[in-house]
């Protein structure tokens, strides 16, 4: 008999992320593709789901239905690890630019193979303070996260991926409350009228120009809180979050440079 996974609850992040690799279309036929797919929940090579009868096949296929719904759980406040004990830093309002323009980053890239560096950035060790003002103050902000992200791998994805939830929320409501300041400027040329006095090579190069400040528009933000003074990057990366973004609409609003 094999062990198939029950819920969200028994599938490790690692396997989170190899089940979403895998597309329907890139298989000969939707038998295969539920073949690589159990052989993922179940850690069993592809010859030995090919071996299963095929009334057990549909029977195990129908109960790893879960897979059609993303978890929804409550993230949990902690989890062990091999490092100790990784604490959820969930008060997305205490980000530093830096941090918020890294999760944007790889939020954006793919978010599901991107979760381990996600996860790395959200739980965090907490300082060794004495003091009982910063007995919950979290450890800073580092590169770190690139060494420490294997460390989620074999954490139920049930456990934590709530925080992408939670966090997906938090940015939906700095979206709109900054709205201003992410005003898409690019001119669809089907927009434009045939009798625009614009030539089209004009066109084509502001269009080019707008995809290239798209491209480094997180990079123009920390330039200008640098005050143009590249020296002064990582500096302006530890700024609040929520200070860096009500100077920028202080300054959009007043027409300040």
């Amino acid at each position: 008999m094999i062990n198939i996974p029950k819920s969200w609850a028994n599938i490790t992040v690692t396997q989170f992320k190899e089940i979403f690799i895998y597309k329907k279309d890139e298989f000969e036929t939707i038998e295969d593709y539920y073949s690589q797919i159990l052989s993922v929940v179940t850690d069993l090579s592809i010859d030995e789901i090919d071996g299963i009868d095929h009334s057990q096949f549909i029977e195990y296929i129908e109960n790893i239905d879960f897979i059609y719904k993303m978890p929804n759980k409550i993230p949990k406040p902690y989890i062990e690890t091999k490092a100790g004990k990784l604490y959820l830093k969930d008060n997305f309002n205490e980000l530093t630019i830096g941090e918020f323009i890294d999760i944007e980053n790889l939020l954006t890239q793919n978010y599901i193979q991107n979760i381990n560096l996600l996860l790395s950035i959200f739980y965090r060790q907490k300082t060794d303070n004495s003091s009982l003002l910063f007995l919950d103050a979290f450890e800073k902000y580092g590169n770190w996260i690139y060494h420490r992200a294997p460390l989620f791998n074999n954490v139920s994805i049930l456990d934590v991926y709530g925080v992408i939830n939670k966090y997906l929320i938090f940015r939906k409501d700095f979206f709109e409350r900054y709205a201003g300041l992410f005003d898409d400027s690019v001119v669809d040329e089907e927009d434009i009228d045939e009798t625009d006095s614009i030539s089209k090579s004009e066109k084509m190069k502001d269009e080019e120009k707008q995809k290239n400040i798209k491209k480094w528009s997180w990079d123009l933000l920390i330039y200008k809180l640098s005050k143009n003074d590249p020296i002064k990057f990582e500096e302006a990366t530890t700024m609040s979050v929520i200070q860096a973004f009500n100077i920028f609409s202080m300054k959009k609003e007043l027409g300040l440079e």
